[in-house]
């Protein structure tokens, strides 16, 4: 036993970390494991000196362009980033729209969801001097949870930040389904505001009246005004949408000569109805395939 204790002792860490690294290549999920153990306490030995001159360069390795060949991956490298950033203390303040593109691109849904919660909460007792946008941390979070189909806790989130009655008040009635009040509440909002009689409102509490409104009119069939409405701000995916709903086949069809919209699945949709309008069954089954191909994508 003496001897065993003896020679232990004089055992040093690269010793134990060669065979450690070896057996890291042979296995990613043991990889992944070790990493989101070890950087969290690594982190936190670090001064704050060193954690704030590291946290930008690892805010650019998580939306390097590289990792775009691991998306499909499981794990794959940016979730094990954003694990591990997560368990940090305190935590590396990456930028929201890099978080929001890295959980909807690798995967990362969670992680990035709770990272973003974590810097909302932080946002009103921060005194360190951080410059974080309270606008931009809410709408990066809004966008996961949009994407995600929580929308009780998206209207929680924009009922928290918002300065106007009126926003709580719609808000509350979208939730329980009353298209109508709500869509009237909206509108009295946004006519109080183009008269100039709410000063403090904020951007995205204006874009969220914009985009509620636009739901309540989807509801209430009220298709000609959004027509009109995504021709006037050139929303490419509400037109289609719009044109879809009206059945004008001609209108579909020239919006998809355009350069892709944001919705590649949803836009292949459109060109399997607009196919089969013109009765062109074989591109109508090419079309759907790659719906499917990127419906998998983006929730494999």
């Amino acid at each position: 036993n003496d001897a065993f204790l003896n020679k232990a002792l004089q055992t040093s860490t690269g010793a134990l970390l060669e065979p450690l690294c070896e057996l890291l290549h042979h296995s990613n999920a043991l990889a992944h494991s070790i990493w989101v153990e070890t950087f969290p306490y690594t982190w936190g030995s670090l001064t704050p000196d060193e954690q704030q001159a590291l946290t930008k360069p690892l805010g650019t390795l998580v939306a390097r362009d590289c990792n775009k060949f691991q998306d499909l991956r499981r794990p794959n490298v940016v979730q094990g980033l954003l694990e591990a950033v997560h368990r940090c203390k305190p935590p590396p303040a990456i930028s929201p729209p890099i978080l929001r593109y890295a959980g909807r691109t690798f995967n990362a849904w969670h992680s990035a969801l709770s990272i973003l919660e974590d810097q909302v909460a932080l946002l009103q007792y921060a005194s360190d001097g951080r410059k974080d946008d309270p606008e931009e941390v809410v709408d990066a979070l809004s966008d996961l949870y949009r994407r995600l189909g929580e929308h009780d806790v998206m209207c929680g989130l924009w009922c928290r930040g918002s300065a106007v009655p009126d926003t709580k008040v719609a808000l509350s009635y979208l939730q329980f389904g009353y298209w109508s009040k709500a869509q009237e509440t909206l509108l009295n909002a946004m006519s109080k505001a183009s008269q100039g009689g709410l000063a403090h409102v904020t951007k995205t509490e204006k874009t969220v009246w914009e985009e509620q409104w636009v739901q309540c009119a989807k509801h209430l069939n009220q298709w000609e005004s959004l027509t009109a409405y995504a021709r006037e701000v050139n929303q490419v995916d509400l037109q289609l949408e719009c044109q879809w709903k009206n059945s004008d086949w001609g209108a579909l069809r020239d919006l998809l000569q355009d350069p892709m919209p944001s919705d590649p699945a949803q836009t292949k949709i459109y060109d399997i109805y607009n196919a089969l309008q013109e009765g062109r069954l074989q591109d109508a089954e090419k079309h759907c395939q790659e719906a499917f191909q990127y419906a998998l994508k983006n929730w494999c």
